[in-house]
């Protein structure tokens, strides 16, 4: 299946050490957990690693490539700083008094 042809391609089944486990688009989606359009504006970003084309409609990433930018974007200097507690609301806000059913007493 899927599984086995990813192998035989990183070499594990043939024994060759020297190959490179190489990604198409469905491949990302599996592994990274997203969905195809996302995987599409991820291999657009700036950073993103380059494609190996194979011809212009088939296109493979090197695992270890995209793997490598992924823990980059994860790296906690990505995120921004939460804001404390009290600055997360702004003062000056109110309460909406609960609305009243028509009918009810």
């Amino acid at each position: 299946m899927r599984s086995e042809s990813l192998r035989e391609q990183a070499g594990e089944a043939s024994g060759d050490a020297l190959a490179t486990l190489l990604w198409d688009i469905r491949d990302l989606q599996s592994q990274l957990r997203i969905g195809r359009t996302f995987a599409w504006e991820l291999v657009r970003r700036d950073g993103f690693p380059a494609p190996v084309a194979f011809s212009p409609r088939r296109l493979r990433w090197e695992a270890d490539a995209v793997i490598a930018y992924i823990r980059v974007q994860a790296e906690p200097s990505w995120y921004r700083a939460r804001p404390d507690a009290d600055s997360a609301i702004p003062g000056g806000y109110r309460v909406r008094q609960r609305r009243r059913r028509p009918g009810a007493s």
